[in-house]
């Protein structure tokens, strides 16, 4: 298993929450409880030996780590909260998930989700998340110009949710 120390040591903030997973062969997603990944597809921790990008998320914060390759052993990583003062000036913005409903409801493997392309990815809960909320961070530039400098995963959504005044 990978150490992310920055992880580990604001634990905390994070347990119970929902990872995305980039790897080299797919994206795994799921649950990250008492310092284990949980996968969503066999619900069993997950193996990211092949790991490019992780994003650990709740509402407050998200937690990121990433390398450019996998001949790389050292990470980068961040965390993005709420809290923090550089991290006050956002917009939010909703993506709906590619989900080909018919072919989903006919699958019958658990938190399986169809997309519209023909792949297949995991979630738990499934019938509650049908889009994802991006937080983007904006700073101000040296002549007074505002640009994005950072963005995170804020979580899932059910197709009933909106943002506030875009109903």
């Amino acid at each position: 298993m990978l150490a992310f120390d920055l992880l580990i040591n604001n634990s905390e903030l994070f347990d119970g929450s929902e990872y995305i997973a980039v790897l080299s062969d797919r994206v795994d997603c799921g649950q990250y409880r008492d310092g284990v990944f949980i996968s969503a597809k066999d619900e069993v921790e997950s193996d990211f030996s092949k790991l490019l990008e992780l994003r650990v998320f709740t509402d407050k914060a998200e937690y990121s780590a990433w390398r450019d390759n996998l001949g790389e052993s050292k990470f980068f990583d961040r965390i993005a909260s709420d809290d923090d003062d550089r991290y006050k000036t956002y917009f939010d913005e909703l993506q709906y998930l590619d989900i080909d409903s018919i072919r989903t409801e006919k699958c019958r493997e658990k938190n399986a989700l169809l997309t519209t392309g023909g792949g297949k990815f995991y979630l738990f809960e499934k019938e509650k998340k049908s889009k994802v909320l991006v937080r983007t961070y904006l700073k101000q530039g040296e002549h007074g110009i505002e640009y994005v400098f950072d963005w995170r995963v804020v979580g899932y959504r059910d197709a009933k949710f909106s943002l506030p005044g875009k109903e």
